[in-house]
């Protein structure tokens, strides 16, 4: 199967499963590039993590600040692509904008480039070795 085609198939599987539910999903990314992509191949409205978080680039070379205020996301699943790519400090204000009860669900894979910034976050080839994550090669 191809992995590009997999990942979409399956965020529109996603996405059409919940939303006949009447839940509300939404979509992000760690770059407008990614965003734009996700957008384009699902039909729906995707947002860069630091749009849907509502806050501006992170200095990466400073420590996480806990000051920055993170409003809630309003959505019952928020799917995020090129997981990858996100660093420490950006995915600990994602967790803190999630509600109880939120879906989250995270979607890469092995050969994604990893996070510019310092302090990765996550290693795609980690988790699926680990069988921590669902593997569709």
């Amino acid at each position: 199967m191809d992995l590009v085609h997999g990942k979409t198939t399956i965020i529109k599987s996603i996405i059409e499963l919940y939303k006949r539910e009447g839940k509300k999903v939404v979509l992000c990314a760690p770059t407008g590039r990614a965003a734009k992509k996700m957008t384009e191949t699902t039909g729906e409205d995707a947002k860069t993590l630091h749009r849907l978080l509502q806050i501006a680039k992170i200095d990466d070379s400073k420590y996480i600040n806990d000051d920055i205020k993170i409003e809630p996301i309003d959505a019952d699943v928020i799917i995020v692509d090129e997981v990858s790519m996100i660093d420490l400090s950006l995915m600990k204000y994602l967790l803190m904008g999630i509600y109880e009860g939120t879906k989250l669900v995270l979607v890469g894979d092995v050969d994604q480039l990893p996070s510019v910034g310092p302090r990765k976050y996550f290693k795609m080839h980690n988790c699926v070795r680990e069988n921590t994550c669902y593997n569709f090669r």
